[in-house]
């Protein structure tokens, strides 16, 4: 009986070591994130679409601006008006009929008629050369105080035209005289005093001596005649040098007048405004 009873506590020990091993102890629990331990996962923004570009504004100063060729003021926004030549803020400005800004090219310009020489680049305000007379190396023009060009009109020896070119009142001598200086003389920026002396000199070394006619005494309406005889035979008397040199100094921006005296023709020269 007692063998009987030892072996079924054999038995139960055999039992229970067996279901040990087919459920293991559960493990013990992960512990739970905290929202602070979750790194976040950044975003990419959208990027920004650029803004629309500004519209171009001229702005010379402050108090006025332009836009598309009309004045503005600054205060109120409102559309500046005046007529011909305006100074906005110390810069030139004209006014076209309809109220715009004439737009000036550098150079010549012609507007209400008007006459001007813009020495700046491609904008609406003004820029001239000062009051006086004003070469550009192609032509001589002479700029007035309210800085137009003298048209239809004389200033002391010099006469300029509807275009407000000097002239010797004589296309085909302005043309000569024109040559006469680039063949002298090619670098037109030159100083007008050496370009004259330059000048002098060629046609002494370049034209003959050729005996004419003399004219009246007291007379200088033979300037033009004479030159111009000279330019086309390059040969003729005094009064044909005197008259060629005088339409020469001239166009260099001189005072010059040649006039019959009583032994002989004489040129005056001075220096223009």
């Amino acid at each position: 009986m007692k063998r009987f009873s030892f072996l079924l506590f054999l038995l139960a020990l055999t039992l229970c070591a067996c279901r040990a091993q087919e459920s293991p102890a559960p493990l013990p629990d992960a512990p739970a994130a905290s929202p602070s331990d979750q790194t976040p996962i950044p975003l990419t923004p959208d990027p920004t679409p650029d803004a629309p570009a500004e519209p171009t504004v001229d702005t010379p100063e402050d108090g006025v601006h332009l836009q598309d060729g009309t004045a503005y003021d600054d205060q109120n926004g409102a559309p500046v008006t005046g007529s011909g030549l305006t100074e906005l803020d110390g810069a030139w400005y004209v006014f076209q009929p309809d109220g715009s800004l004439f737009p000036f090219v550098h150079g010549l310009n012609e507007c209400n008629g008007i006459l001007y020489y813009h020495t700046g680049e491609d904008g609406f305000a003004l820029n001239t050369p000062d009051a006086g007379l004003y070469d550009d190396g192609e032509a001589l023009y002479f700029v007035q105080d309210d800085r137009s060009l003298l048209q239809n009109g004389s200033e002391g020896y010099l006469t300029f035209g509807a275009d407000g070119r000097y002239t010797s009142g004589s296309a085909e001598l302005d043309e000569g005289i024109w040559q006469l200086l680039q063949d002298s003389t090619p670098d037109t920026g030159a100083d007008s005093a050496a370009r004259l002396e330059a000048v002098f000199d060629y046609i002494r070394d370049n034209f003959k001596y050729l005996s004419m006619a003399h004219y009246d005494a007291g007379t200088t309406d033979w300037a033009q005649e004479a030159a111009e005889a000279f330019l086309q035979q390059r040969k003729g008397n005094c009064y044909c040098f005197a008259a060629t040199f005088m339409y020469c100094a001239r166009r260099l921006c001189y005072q010059a007048m040649s006039s019959r005296g009583m032994n002989r023709a004489r040129t005056t020269t001075m220096p223009g405004r």
